[in-house]
Protein backbone atom coordinates (compact mmCIF):
# COMPACT_ATOMS: atom_id res chain seq x y z
CA UNK A 1 0.00 0.00 0.00
CA UNK A 2 3.04 2.76 -0.01
CA UNK A 3 2.61 3.44 -3.74
CA UNK A 4 -1.23 4.15 -3.70
CA UNK A 5 -0.42 6.03 -0.21
CA UNK A 6 2.36 8.01 -2.04
CA UNK A 7 0.30 8.58 -4.74
CA UNK A 8 -3.04 10.18 -2.67
CA UNK A 9 -0.72 12.72 -0.57
CA UNK A 10 0.95 13.73 -3.95
CA UNK A 11 -2.58 14.37 -5.12
CA UNK A 12 -3.60 16.64 -1.48
CA UNK A 13 -0.02 18.32 -1.52
CA UNK A 14 -1.23 19.72 -4.98
CA UNK A 15 -4.10 21.04 -3.50
CA UNK A 16 -2.46 22.56 -0.39
CA UNK A 17 0.27 23.94 -2.15
CA UNK A 18 -3.15 25.97 -4.51
CA UNK A 19 -4.60 27.30 -1.53
CA UNK A 20 -1.15 28.38 -0.28
CA UNK A 21 -0.40 30.08 -3.62
CA UNK A 22 -3.63 31.52 -4.63
CA UNK A 23 -4.43 32.54 -0.72
CA UNK A 24 -8.32 32.49 -1.77
CA UNK A 25 -7.86 35.44 -4.57
CA UNK A 26 -9.50 33.51 -7.34
CA UNK A 27 -10.43 36.84 -9.32
CA UNK A 28 -7.17 36.38 -11.57
CA UNK A 29 -7.13 34.18 -14.55
CA UNK A 30 -3.44 33.10 -13.83
CA UNK A 31 -4.76 31.95 -10.43
CA UNK A 32 -7.90 29.74 -11.74
CA UNK A 33 -5.27 28.28 -13.99
CA UNK A 34 -3.06 27.37 -11.12
CA UNK A 35 -5.77 26.03 -9.30
CA UNK A 36 -7.08 23.59 -12.10
CA UNK A 37 -3.76 22.10 -12.25
CA UNK A 38 -3.69 21.25 -8.66
CA UNK A 39 -6.83 20.03 -9.33
CA UNK A 40 -5.63 18.06 -12.37
CA UNK A 41 -3.11 16.25 -10.65
CA UNK A 42 -5.60 15.80 -7.37
CA UNK A 43 -7.44 13.45 -9.72
CA UNK A 44 -4.37 11.86 -11.79
CA UNK A 45 -3.23 10.36 -8.77
CA UNK A 46 -7.02 9.52 -7.20
CA UNK A 47 -7.09 7.79 -10.47
CA UNK A 48 -3.69 5.60 -10.41
CA UNK A 49 -3.91 4.82 -6.65
CA UNK A 50 -7.45 3.29 -7.51
CA UNK A 51 -6.11 1.37 -10.39
CA UNK A 52 -2.99 0.51 -8.81
CA UNK A 53 -4.31 -1.29 -5.71
CA UNK A 54 -8.12 -1.16 -7.01
CA UNK A 55 -9.40 -5.59 -5.51
CA UNK A 56 -12.00 -5.76 -8.68
CA UNK A 57 -11.05 -5.13 -12.30
CA UNK A 58 -14.31 -3.25 -12.82
CA UNK A 59 -12.58 -0.81 -10.03
CA UNK A 60 -8.92 -0.44 -11.58
CA UNK A 61 -10.47 0.14 -15.03
CA UNK A 62 -13.13 3.20 -14.01
CA UNK A 63 -9.31 4.22 -12.18
CA UNK A 64 -7.55 3.49 -15.27
CA UNK A 65 -9.86 5.90 -16.87
CA UNK A 66 -9.94 9.01 -14.20
CA UNK A 67 -6.04 9.33 -14.52
CA UNK A 68 -6.37 10.21 -18.18
CA UNK A 69 -8.40 13.45 -17.25
CA UNK A 70 -5.52 14.31 -14.49
CA UNK A 71 -2.47 14.02 -17.09
CA UNK A 72 -3.79 15.37 -20.09
CA UNK A 73 -5.77 18.51 -18.87
CA UNK A 74 -2.86 19.30 -16.91
CA UNK A 75 -0.26 19.99 -20.29
CA UNK A 76 -3.23 22.38 -21.32
CA UNK A 77 -3.72 24.59 -18.02
CA UNK A 78 0.29 24.40 -17.71
CA UNK A 79 0.90 25.46 -21.48
CA UNK A 80 -1.95 28.14 -20.62
CA UNK A 81 -0.57 29.45 -17.31
CA UNK A 82 3.01 29.83 -18.74
CA UNK A 83 1.90 32.32 -21.71
CA UNK A 84 0.28 34.19 -19.00
CA UNK A 85 2.90 34.08 -16.94
CA UNK A 86 5.35 34.97 -19.37
CA UNK A 87 3.16 38.65 -20.21
CA UNK A 88 1.60 36.53 -23.48
CA UNK A 89 -1.67 37.99 -21.96
CA UNK A 90 -2.95 39.73 -25.15
CA UNK A 91 -1.73 37.27 -27.15
CA UNK A 92 -4.06 34.95 -24.96
CA UNK A 93 -6.88 36.50 -25.52
CA UNK A 94 -7.21 36.49 -28.86
CA UNK A 95 -10.19 34.03 -29.30
CA UNK A 96 -8.71 31.13 -31.31
CA UNK A 97 -5.45 30.63 -28.76
CA UNK A 98 -7.86 28.71 -26.15
CA UNK A 99 -9.28 26.54 -28.93
CA UNK A 100 -5.41 25.79 -29.97
CA UNK A 101 -4.85 25.14 -26.16
CA UNK A 102 -7.40 23.23 -25.23
CA UNK A 103 -8.75 21.53 -28.25
CA UNK A 104 -5.87 18.58 -28.60
CA UNK A 105 -6.22 17.75 -24.98
CA UNK A 106 -9.94 17.55 -25.49
CA UNK A 107 -9.56 14.95 -28.73
CA UNK A 108 -7.21 13.19 -26.40
CA UNK A 109 -9.37 13.10 -23.31
CA UNK A 110 -12.03 11.52 -25.81
CA UNK A 111 -10.19 8.69 -26.85
CA UNK A 112 -7.67 8.09 -23.82
CA UNK A 113 -10.82 8.35 -21.14
CA UNK A 114 -14.13 8.24 -23.11
CA UNK A 115 -13.49 5.48 -25.75
CA UNK A 116 -12.99 2.73 -23.59
CA UNK A 117 -15.97 3.56 -21.57
CA UNK A 118 -17.88 3.40 -24.76
CA UNK A 119 -16.56 -0.30 -25.51
CA UNK A 120 -13.53 0.40 -27.55
CA UNK A 121 -10.51 -1.82 -27.13
CA UNK A 122 -9.24 -1.86 -23.36
CA UNK A 123 -5.48 -1.52 -22.46
CA UNK A 124 -3.92 -4.62 -20.51
CA UNK A 125 -3.53 -4.80 -16.97
CA UNK A 126 -0.60 -7.10 -15.37
CA UNK A 127 0.22 -7.27 -11.81
CA UNK A 128 3.68 -6.33 -10.22
CA UNK A 129 5.21 -6.45 -7.35
CA UNK A 130 4.01 -2.88 -6.31
CA UNK A 131 0.22 -3.11 -7.54
CA UNK A 132 -1.30 -3.77 -11.16
CA UNK A 133 -0.51 -1.36 -13.97
CA UNK A 134 -1.85 -0.79 -17.56
CA UNK A 135 0.10 -1.87 -21.24
CA UNK A 136 -1.43 0.54 -23.60
CA UNK A 137 -2.21 -1.04 -27.27
CA UNK A 138 -4.25 1.86 -28.62
CA UNK A 139 -2.43 4.40 -30.96
CA UNK A 140 -3.99 6.96 -28.65
CA UNK A 141 -1.10 7.09 -25.74
CA UNK A 142 1.74 7.38 -28.34
CA UNK A 143 -0.21 10.78 -29.78
CA UNK A 144 -0.17 11.65 -26.02
CA UNK A 145 3.34 11.27 -25.55
CA UNK A 146 3.80 13.47 -28.88
CA UNK A 147 1.76 16.08 -27.10
CA UNK A 148 3.25 15.95 -24.23
CA UNK A 149 6.42 16.23 -25.91
CA UNK A 150 5.49 19.24 -27.78
CA UNK A 151 4.15 21.21 -24.96
CA UNK A 152 7.38 20.95 -23.04
CA UNK A 153 8.93 22.61 -25.96
CA UNK A 154 6.61 25.23 -26.02
CA UNK A 155 6.85 25.71 -22.61
CA UNK A 156 10.72 25.78 -22.04
CA UNK A 157 11.37 28.08 -24.95
CA UNK A 158 8.45 30.71 -23.50
CA UNK A 159 10.54 30.20 -19.61
CA UNK A 160 13.95 30.79 -21.46
CA UNK A 161 13.10 33.90 -23.48
CA UNK A 162 10.98 35.22 -20.61
CA UNK A 163 13.96 34.62 -18.02
CA UNK A 164 16.66 35.95 -21.07
CA UNK A 165 15.04 39.16 -21.64
CA UNK A 166 14.09 40.86 -18.47
CA UNK A 167 16.23 42.75 -16.92
CA UNK A 168 15.10 42.04 -13.26
CA UNK A 169 16.76 39.26 -11.12
CA UNK A 170 13.78 38.07 -9.16
CA UNK A 171 11.85 36.93 -13.07
CA UNK A 172 15.33 35.36 -13.95
CA UNK A 173 15.27 32.99 -10.25
CA UNK A 174 11.79 32.36 -10.97
CA UNK A 175 12.43 31.58 -14.24
CA UNK A 176 14.80 29.21 -14.03
CA UNK A 177 13.44 27.63 -11.07
CA UNK A 178 10.30 26.85 -13.02
CA UNK A 179 12.24 25.31 -15.88
CA UNK A 180 14.59 22.93 -14.31
CA UNK A 181 12.16 21.54 -12.09
CA UNK A 182 10.02 21.03 -15.70
CA UNK A 183 12.98 19.32 -17.02
CA UNK A 184 13.27 17.18 -13.56
CA UNK A 185 9.78 16.01 -14.14
CA UNK A 186 9.58 15.66 -17.80
CA UNK A 187 12.86 13.44 -17.54
CA UNK A 188 11.87 11.47 -14.53
CA UNK A 189 8.01 10.70 -16.01
CA UNK A 190 9.71 9.67 -19.46
CA UNK A 191 11.87 7.49 -17.46
CA UNK A 192 8.85 5.89 -15.76
CA UNK A 193 6.27 6.11 -18.13
CA UNK A 194 8.03 5.71 -21.62
CA UNK A 195 11.31 4.44 -21.61
CA UNK A 196 10.61 1.10 -18.63
CA UNK A 197 7.44 0.41 -20.66
CA UNK A 198 9.84 0.33 -23.86
CA UNK A 199 12.02 -2.34 -22.19
CA UNK A 200 9.20 -4.26 -20.57
CA UNK A 201 9.68 -3.15 -17.70
CA UNK A 202 6.31 -2.50 -15.97
CA UNK A 203 5.66 -0.60 -12.89
CA UNK A 204 2.74 1.60 -11.88
CA UNK A 205 2.85 4.69 -12.97
CA UNK A 206 4.30 6.95 -10.36
CA UNK A 207 4.49 10.57 -12.24
CA UNK A 208 2.01 12.40 -10.32
CA UNK A 209 4.75 12.40 -7.17
CA UNK A 210 7.00 14.10 -10.11
CA UNK A 211 4.61 16.55 -11.46
CA UNK A 212 4.52 18.01 -7.79
CA UNK A 213 7.69 19.41 -8.33
CA UNK A 214 6.41 22.55 -10.52
CA UNK A 215 4.02 23.11 -8.18
CA UNK A 216 6.05 23.02 -5.06
CA UNK A 217 8.39 25.65 -7.48
CA UNK A 218 5.32 28.47 -7.48
CA UNK A 219 4.82 27.60 -4.31
CA UNK A 220 8.56 28.91 -3.16
CA UNK A 221 8.10 31.49 -5.78
CA UNK A 222 5.58 32.91 -3.91
CA UNK A 223 7.15 32.50 -0.27
CA UNK A 224 10.70 34.13 -1.65
CA UNK A 225 9.32 36.47 -3.98
CA UNK A 226 5.96 37.43 -3.60
CA UNK A 227 4.98 35.87 -6.95
CA UNK A 228 1.15 35.99 -8.40
CA UNK A 229 0.19 38.36 -5.52
CA UNK A 230 -1.37 36.74 -2.87
CA UNK A 231 -3.86 38.64 -1.13
CA UNK A 232 -2.79 40.66 2.15
CA UNK A 233 -3.54 39.05 5.39
CA UNK A 234 -5.65 41.69 8.16
CA UNK A 235 -3.92 40.53 11.47
CA UNK A 236 -7.21 41.57 13.35
CA UNK A 237 -8.98 38.42 11.46
CA UNK A 238 -6.80 35.89 12.56
CA UNK A 239 -8.42 33.52 14.89
CA UNK A 240 -4.98 32.45 16.65
CA UNK A 241 -2.50 34.46 18.56
CA UNK A 242 1.61 33.21 18.28
CA UNK A 243 0.55 31.78 21.50
CA UNK A 244 -2.49 29.93 20.72
CA UNK A 245 -0.68 28.55 17.82
CA UNK A 246 1.77 27.20 19.60
CA UNK A 247 -0.59 25.34 21.64
CA UNK A 248 -2.33 24.02 18.64
CA UNK A 249 0.80 22.37 17.51
CA UNK A 250 1.89 21.08 21.00
CA UNK A 251 -1.66 19.41 21.17
CA UNK A 252 -1.49 17.50 17.90
CA UNK A 253 2.58 16.43 18.75
CA UNK A 254 0.95 15.14 21.51
CA UNK A 255 -2.12 13.48 19.80
CA UNK A 256 0.01 11.52 17.68
CA UNK A 257 2.16 10.28 20.35
CA UNK A 258 -0.85 9.08 22.12
CA UNK A 259 -2.07 7.14 19.53
CA UNK A 260 1.29 5.59 18.89
CA UNK A 261 1.00 4.30 22.42
CA UNK A 262 -2.56 3.24 21.91
CA UNK A 263 -1.33 1.45 18.62
CA UNK A 264 1.11 -0.30 20.88
CA UNK A 265 -1.65 -1.40 23.45
CA UNK A 266 -4.34 -2.40 20.92
CA UNK A 267 -2.21 -4.57 19.20
CA UNK A 268 -0.17 -6.86 21.91
CA UNK A 269 -2.54 -6.93 24.71
CA UNK A 270 -6.18 -7.20 22.78
CA UNK A 271 -5.14 -8.64 19.35
CA UNK A 272 -1.88 -10.64 19.69
CA UNK A 273 -0.57 -9.53 17.10
CA UNK A 274 2.00 -11.77 16.05
CA UNK A 275 3.70 -9.51 13.36
CA UNK A 276 5.67 -7.26 16.11
CA UNK A 277 7.61 -5.62 13.39
CA UNK A 278 4.75 -4.10 11.79
CA UNK A 279 3.37 -3.03 14.54
CA UNK A 280 6.33 -1.33 16.03
CA UNK A 281 6.93 0.19 12.74
CA UNK A 282 3.79 1.83 12.77
CA UNK A 283 4.21 3.23 16.12
CA UNK A 284 7.43 3.98 15.40
CA UNK A 285 6.12 6.02 12.53
CA UNK A 286 3.36 7.82 14.20
CA UNK A 287 5.94 8.89 17.40
CA UNK A 288 8.13 10.17 14.35
CA UNK A 289 5.23 12.16 13.42
CA UNK A 290 4.43 13.59 16.47
CA UNK A 291 7.95 14.50 17.44
CA UNK A 292 8.12 16.38 14.01
CA UNK A 293 5.20 18.48 14.74
CA UNK A 294 6.44 19.31 18.20
CA UNK A 295 9.71 20.66 15.98
CA UNK A 296 7.97 21.94 13.22
CA UNK A 297 5.60 23.68 15.68
CA UNK A 298 8.85 25.69 17.54
CA UNK A 299 10.61 26.76 14.16
CA UNK A 300 10.69 30.48 13.23
CA UNK A 301 9.21 30.13 9.86
CA UNK A 302 6.38 32.24 8.40
CA UNK A 303 2.90 30.92 9.89
CA UNK A 304 1.18 30.23 6.32
CA UNK A 305 4.33 28.68 5.33
CA UNK A 306 4.05 26.85 8.51
CA UNK A 307 0.28 26.10 7.39
CA UNK A 308 1.46 24.44 4.31
CA UNK A 309 4.23 22.18 5.78
CA UNK A 310 1.49 20.86 8.15
CA UNK A 311 -1.14 20.49 5.04
CA UNK A 312 0.89 18.51 3.07
CA UNK A 313 2.25 16.47 6.30
CA UNK A 314 -1.37 15.32 7.06
CA UNK A 315 -2.00 14.64 3.13
CA UNK A 316 0.52 11.64 3.41
CA UNK A 317 -0.53 10.79 7.18
CA UNK A 318 -4.77 10.22 6.43
CA UNK A 319 -4.10 7.68 3.65
CA UNK A 320 -0.83 6.05 5.80
CA UNK A 321 -3.17 5.41 8.75
CA UNK A 322 -6.29 4.80 7.52
CA UNK A 323 -4.64 2.28 4.66
CA UNK A 324 -3.15 0.10 7.68
CA UNK A 325 -6.19 -1.26 8.29
CA UNK A 326 -7.86 -1.35 4.58
CA UNK A 327 -8.58 -4.81 5.24
CA UNK A 328 -10.26 -4.67 7.94
CA UNK A 329 -12.76 -1.62 5.79
CA UNK A 330 -11.08 0.88 9.03
CA UNK A 331 -13.95 0.19 10.47
CA UNK A 332 -12.94 2.78 13.15
CA UNK A 333 -9.83 4.55 12.29
CA UNK A 334 -11.22 6.10 9.65
CA UNK A 335 -12.54 8.54 12.07
CA UNK A 336 -9.27 10.06 13.30
CA UNK A 337 -9.62 12.81 10.38
CA UNK A 338 -12.47 14.79 12.04
CA UNK A 339 -10.07 15.34 15.27
CA UNK A 340 -7.44 16.85 12.64
CA UNK A 341 -10.64 18.78 10.65
CA UNK A 342 -11.60 20.50 14.18
CA UNK A 343 -8.24 21.16 14.06
CA UNK A 344 -8.25 22.71 11.02
CA UNK A 345 -11.03 25.09 11.93
CA UNK A 346 -9.04 27.19 13.82
CA UNK A 347 -7.00 28.74 10.60
CA UNK A 348 -8.00 31.39 8.55
CA UNK A 349 -6.74 30.30 5.28
CA UNK A 350 -8.66 26.89 4.93
CA UNK A 351 -5.13 25.17 3.86
CA UNK A 352 -5.55 22.61 6.51
CA UNK A 353 -9.17 22.22 6.78
CA UNK A 354 -9.89 21.43 2.61
CA UNK A 355 -6.52 19.25 2.50
CA UNK A 356 -7.86 17.49 5.32
CA UNK A 357 -11.06 16.83 3.68
CA UNK A 358 -10.69 16.08 0.11
CA UNK A 359 -7.40 13.70 1.53
CA UNK A 360 -10.24 11.90 3.99
CA UNK A 361 -12.82 12.16 0.84
CA UNK A 362 -10.13 10.07 -1.59
CA UNK A 363 -8.69 8.04 1.15
CA UNK A 364 -12.24 6.38 1.70
CA UNK A 365 -12.81 5.89 -2.05
CA UNK A 366 -9.54 4.14 -2.28
CA UNK A 367 -10.56 1.28 1.06
CA UNK A 368 -13.65 0.65 -0.78
CA UNK A 369 -11.82 -0.08 -3.47
CA UNK A 370 -9.24 -2.26 -1.76
CA UNK A 371 -12.40 -3.61 0.15
CA UNK A 372 -15.96 -3.64 -1.47
CA UNK A 373 -16.97 -6.06 0.62
CA UNK A 374 -16.03 -7.56 3.93
CA UNK A 375 -17.26 -9.25 7.03
CA UNK A 376 -16.41 -6.76 10.23
CA UNK A 377 -16.01 -8.00 13.91
CA UNK A 378 -15.67 -6.05 16.55
CA UNK A 379 -13.59 -6.44 19.82
CA UNK A 380 -12.12 -4.80 22.75
CA UNK A 381 -9.43 -2.97 20.96
CA UNK A 382 -11.81 -1.26 18.37
CA UNK A 383 -13.70 -0.37 21.29
CA UNK A 384 -10.78 1.15 23.39
CA UNK A 385 -9.64 2.70 20.77
CA UNK A 386 -12.98 4.46 20.02
CA UNK A 387 -12.95 5.69 23.34
CA UNK A 388 -9.53 7.07 23.08
CA UNK A 389 -10.83 9.26 20.44
CA UNK A 390 -13.60 10.19 21.89
CA UNK A 391 -11.41 11.38 24.76
CA UNK A 392 -8.73 13.25 22.47
CA UNK A 393 -11.65 14.86 20.65
CA UNK A 394 -13.09 15.84 23.91
CA UNK A 395 -9.92 17.58 24.88
CA UNK A 396 -9.87 19.01 21.05
CA UNK A 397 -13.47 20.08 21.16
CA UNK A 398 -12.86 22.19 25.03
CA UNK A 399 -9.75 23.99 23.82
CA UNK A 400 -11.25 24.78 20.53
CA UNK A 401 -14.16 26.31 22.59
CA UNK A 402 -11.71 28.12 24.89
CA UNK A 403 -10.24 30.12 21.85
CA UNK A 404 -13.75 30.97 20.42
CA UNK A 405 -14.82 32.06 23.50
CA UNK A 406 -11.92 34.29 24.09
CA UNK A 407 -11.95 35.72 21.08
CA UNK A 408 -15.50 36.41 20.99
CA UNK A 409 -15.01 38.18 24.21
CA UNK A 410 -12.23 40.65 22.43
CA UNK A 411 -14.79 41.40 19.64
CA UNK A 412 -17.20 41.58 22.53
CA UNK A 413 -14.66 44.46 24.01
CA UNK A 414 -13.78 45.92 21.06
CA UNK A 415 -17.10 46.96 20.08
CA UNK A 416 -18.14 47.99 23.50
CA UNK A 417 -15.23 50.25 23.67
CA UNK A 418 -16.06 51.61 20.12
CA UNK A 419 -19.64 52.39 20.99
CA UNK A 420 -18.71 54.17 24.27
CA UNK A 421 -16.16 56.43 22.48
CA UNK A 422 -18.84 57.51 20.08
CA UNK A 423 -21.57 58.10 23.03
CA UNK A 424 -18.65 60.37 24.82
CA UNK A 425 -17.45 61.88 21.56
CA UNK A 426 -21.38 62.85 20.79
CA UNK A 427 -22.25 64.16 24.20
CA UNK A 428 -18.77 66.42 24.42
CA UNK A 429 -19.36 68.39 21.20
CA UNK A 430 -22.56 70.62 23.27
CA UNK A 431 -20.10 70.72 25.98
CA UNK A 432 -19.89 74.83 27.74
CA UNK A 433 -18.97 77.16 30.83
CA UNK A 434 -21.94 75.27 33.12
CA UNK A 435 -22.27 71.85 31.51
CA UNK A 436 -18.54 71.16 32.15
CA UNK A 437 -19.15 69.45 35.89
CA UNK A 438 -22.58 67.65 34.31
CA UNK A 439 -20.36 66.24 30.88
CA UNK A 440 -17.62 64.93 33.47
CA UNK A 441 -19.59 62.95 35.55
CA UNK A 442 -21.35 61.42 33.15
CA UNK A 443 -17.91 60.83 31.21
CA UNK A 444 -16.64 58.99 34.47
CA UNK A 445 -20.48 57.21 34.85
CA UNK A 446 -19.73 55.55 31.61
CA UNK A 447 -16.16 54.74 31.70
CA UNK A 448 -16.18 53.78 35.04
CA UNK A 449 -17.31 50.03 34.25
CA UNK A 450 -15.90 49.72 31.31
CA UNK A 451 -12.40 50.01 33.42
CA UNK A 452 -14.16 48.34 36.10
CA UNK A 453 -13.80 50.78 38.70
CA UNK A 454 -16.77 51.95 41.09
CA UNK A 455 -14.67 54.98 42.95
CA UNK A 456 -11.50 57.43 42.44
CA UNK A 457 -9.28 59.81 44.47
CA UNK A 458 -7.42 62.47 43.11
CA UNK A 459 -4.28 63.16 45.18
CA UNK A 460 -2.43 66.82 44.78
CA UNK A 461 1.10 67.58 45.85
CA UNK A 462 3.16 70.22 46.40
CA UNK A 463 6.68 69.86 47.08
CA UNK A 464 6.79 73.70 48.30
CA UNK A 465 4.05 72.81 51.11
CA UNK A 466 4.05 70.55 54.07
CA UNK A 467 1.25 68.51 53.83
CA UNK A 468 -0.51 66.87 50.80
CA UNK A 469 -4.57 66.70 49.99
CA UNK A 470 -6.61 64.27 48.74
CA UNK A 471 -9.76 64.85 46.98
CA UNK A 472 -12.34 61.86 46.36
Amino acid sequence: MLLPVLLMASGGASIACVLYTVQGNYRPVINRIFAAMGGAVFLWSLGLAIQTAGSLPAIRFLGGRLAPVGYVTIFAFLLHYILILTEHSPFVKRPWIPILIYLPGAVLLYGLALRPLLGARRDHMVQTAFGWTTIPLSGWYTAFCCYYIVCFIIIALLLKNWGSKTASAKVRNQARLLLVSLWVCIALGTVTEVILPLLRIYTPSVAPIFSLLPVLAVSHCVRRYGFMQPAAVNPDETILDRANRTMVYQILGLFFLFGSLMNLFSQHFFYRETLLSSSFLFSGLLMLTGGLILFLGRLALNELFKELLFAVLFSLLIPFVTLRFAVYGSITIWTFFFLLLMVGLLFNKRILLITILLSAAQTQLLVYCVTPFGVVRLDSADYMVRLGLIALAGIISFYISRVYRNRLRENAGHAYRQTLIAEIAYSMISVDEKSFDEKIESLLSKCGPFVQCEWAYLALWNPQRQGDSVLP
